[in-house]
């Protein structure tokens, strides 16, 4: 009975059952920029996830023959960085900072108090201690 009223009520708003989501609503599609980790090609928007010995799996361009760093991994020069900002961090180093943010990230394996130290925003218990994921 709540699926006919349901489906009533649906085609009177002249909306897809199937579809059953506000008009306007966005349709969010998220891709990796380039020096982000990466489990598969899809998941950059260079389409492009390639494994590197330092960094892992991690979003590069097409016919580029180097990998950047992302955000929180350690640097020399802000031409080594996706963010081309590489920044002295007292706790951490010489590390490569997103543009705008007032702070620098962790990458994932370094321990964290908050979310918010870590690059990923996930910070969680592993064997014992806090560390980003």
């Amino acid at each position: 009975m709540r699926t006919l009223a349901l489906l009533i009520l649906l085609s009177a708003l002249s909306i897809p059952a199937a579809f059953a989501t506000p008009k306007n609503a966005p349709i969010v599609m998220s891709c990796a920029p380039n020096g982000s980790r990466c489990t598969f090609s899809s998941d950059c928007c260079s389409r492009n996830c390639v494994s590197t010995p330092r960094v892992g799996r991690v979003c590069k361009t097409r016919g580029s023959s180097w990998t950047c760093k992302p955000a929180g991994h350690r640097c020399t020069f802000s031409s080594d960085c996706c963010t081309k900002n590489c920044v002295n961090d007292p706790r951490l180093g010489r590390v490569c900072k997103r543009r705008g943010a007032s702070w620098t990230c962790r990458p994932s394996g370094v321990r964290c108090t908050f979310s918010s130290d870590c690059c990923s925003k996930r910070c969680t218990y592993y064997r014992g201690n806090r560390v980003c994921q």
